[in-house]
């Protein structure tokens, strides 16, 4: 009942973007809310065995034989040679739990960097335990041949690469004339487009699709909404979800508090960790926005797989990386059989990509109605690590 007073604006042909954040807000904390009711959280101490090794026995062994050493020597002081053998004992004990700690961790990474989709809930177990204030962060980096170990430093360390990697960066080789004409021709397009409001409500069906197409068991937005939040209340929260998505789209406008997310360094399999360079970083957006995402998506797909090359496998429903290795496989099969060269190439796209020629793109394939609140899906989105 409290969402349907600030709703009323969103049913009506007047409404304003103060409209539409207040529905945000206080749709978000209502599902939050109703959540903590429906399952009570309960503080429980997790029951978690401490890893164990060989190597752990044994200093464990030793410890217990240098205190009874010292209880049988009366409980000397410090300076004596007795005391300070089980202080040496004690020590090798806590550093083979941290050795073994540390190694159970790196499996657990090897383990995570095998996963083949984005999809895997083991993938995303690391992403939680990243996000968490556990010992598994990274403890330092290497920034300029300098090791940084201090918290706020690794944090604002983060910040400045991310920053840096996210900045497009002019190169003098880049055909300047092209660079110009993609920027005046998406001046253009957002002029003619800025004119033309969507017409299409987003329908009930629509919403109630697309959280089906929701992949649960992921770390929350940074809102602290999760998948499961919507798709236990499909049917309560999709009225609502029509009206606040059908505004959006009307007036092009996203909350501020929708266009932020969260990056998560996750650590490149079989790399030096001290480098920066070998993260890869995982941003974790706004489940309304992820709703909006799938809505759009359903709208314009043909528009999309009309336009892209047929033998693209990423990014593309109903393909699997195991067609493309089958159709390289085959390739290879083909040429040594008949003895005649193969050349591929592989590219990694290292920094950010160019949106104005992206969003140039979208329009040549004949995206316009969702085309807006695409730009401004890129234009205002804010990471913070």
């Amino acid at each position: 009942m409290e969402l349907i007073p600030l709703l009323n604006p969103l049913q009506s042909n007047i409404f304003t973007e103060q409209d539409i954040d207040q529905c945000v807000e206080t749709l978000t904390r209502s599902m939050i809310n109703a959540a903590a009711k429906a399952v009570p959280t309960v503080i429980m101490k997790p029951n978690r065995p401490r890893p164990w090794s060989a190597s752990i026995k044994r200093a464990i062994q030793s410890s217990k034989e240098a205190l009874h050493q010292w209880q049988l020597a009366d409980k000397p002081g410090t300076d004596h040679a007795v005391s300070a053998r089980r202080r040496t004992a004690r020590k090798l004990v806590r550093r083979a739990f941290r050795v073994q700690t540390a190694k159970v961790r790196r499996n657990l990474l090897e383990k995570l960097m095998d996963s083949h989709s984005n999809k895997d809930k083991l993938f995303y177990k690391l992403v939680d335990r990243q996000r968490s204030s556990s010992k598994s962060h990274t403890m330092a980096l290497s920034i300029k041949g300098r090791i940084i170990t201090d918290t706020d430093e690794l944090g604002e360390a983060w910040a400045d690469y991310f920053y840096t990697l996210g900045t497009p960066s002019c190169d003098p080789t880049f055909d300047d004339s092209r660079k110009k004409r993609v920027e005046y021709d998406q001046n253009i397009i957002h002029d003619y487009l800025s004119k033309r409001k969507p017409n299409t409500p987003v329908t009930i069906p629509e919403i109630t699709e697309a959280i089906k197409r929701l992949n649960t068991g992921k770390a929350p937005d940074p809102t602290g909404l999760r998948a499961e939040h919507f798709c236990k209340a499909a049917n309560i929260v999709a009225p609502y979800l029509s009206h606040l998505y059908t505004a959006m789209l009307k007036l092009t406008h996203i909350p501020a508090n929708l266009q932020t997310g969260i990056m998560v360094p996750i650590p490149k399999k079989g790399k030096d960790h001290l480098q920066p360079s070998n993260y890869r970083g995982i941003t974790l957006t706004a489940m309304l926005i992820k709703l909006l995402e799938h809505i759009i998506l359903s709208r314009e797909e043909h528009h999309i797989l009309a336009a892209q090359n047929p033998l693209q496998i990423g990014f593309t429903r109903g393909s699997s990386p195991a067609w493309g290795s089958l159709m390289l496989t085959e390739a290879i099969t083909e040429s040594i059989s008949n003895k005649t060269p193969l050349y591929t190439a592989a590219l990694d796209v290292q920094n950010t990509e160019w949106h104005d020629s992206l969003l140039r793109k979208l329009f040549l394939s004949g995206i316009k109605d969702s085309w807006m609140i695409r730009e401004a899906m890129i234009r205002n989105l804010s990471i913070s690590v």
